[in-house]
C-alpha cells in the first residue's frame, strides 16, 4: 500500500546504500524523511541523507576505533546489523562509487583530531567503499563474517 503517493519499496531506496556509506545508525522508520517539489508539492522520492548525526562511529573512543568491525557494526533498525541493510537492495549500482571518494584534508587543521580520529575514520570509509564496490559487483557483503 503506498504511503503518501510513494509506492517504492524499501529495497529501491537510494538512502540504504548512503546510511551504510556514512555508518548512520540511527535509521529507522521514524526517522526517514521525502524531498517534495517546492512548487507542485509533488513528492520525488527518499532524502537519501536526513538526521546523520549518529554518524561515521560518533560515539565509539578514539582508542576503540581500531577494533571496528565493519560487518558487526548494531543498528537502531528494523534490521540489527548496518550490512545487513544491503540486503533489501535491488539496484546495487544506484551509488556512483566515483562520487563518493571523499577527501579528509580539511580535517588537517584540527590538530588534535588529525593525529588519532581522523586517519581511523578515513581508513574505515575506505574499507566501506570496496565493501560496497564489492556488493555493487555482486558480492552479499552481509553474510561475511
Amino acid at each position: 500500500m503506498p504511503l503518501c503517493g510513494i509506492t517504492e519499496t524499501l529495497s529501491d531506496v537510494e538512502s540504504v546504500r548512503v546510511v551504510h556509506l556514512i555508518s548512520n545508525t540511527d535509521r529507522h522508520m521514524n526517522n526517514i524523511s521525502i524531498v517534495r517539489n517546492p512548487d507542485t508539492l509533488e513528492i520525488l522520492g527518499f532524502a537519501p541523507i536526513y538526521d546523520s548525526g549518529n554518524s561515521m562511529f560518533y560515539n565509539i573512543p578514539y582508542l576503540d576505533l581500531e577494533h571496528v568491525k565493519l560487518s558487526s557494526i548494531k543498528t537502531h533498525s528494523f534490521i540489527d546489523k548496518e550490512s545487513k541493510l544491503l540486503s533489501y537492495v535491488q539496484d546495487r549500482n544506484v551509488v556512483d562509487i566515483e562520487k563518493a571518494i571523499m577527501s579528509f584534508d580539511i580535517y588537517e587543521k584540527d590538530l588534535y583530531e588529525r593525529q588519532i580520529r581522523i586517519p581511523r575514520l578515513k581508513q574505515l570509509y575506505e574499507q566501506k567503499l570496496m565493501k560496497l564496490e564489492a556488493f555493487q559487483k555482486g558480492r552479499n557483503i552481509w553474510k561475511d563474517v
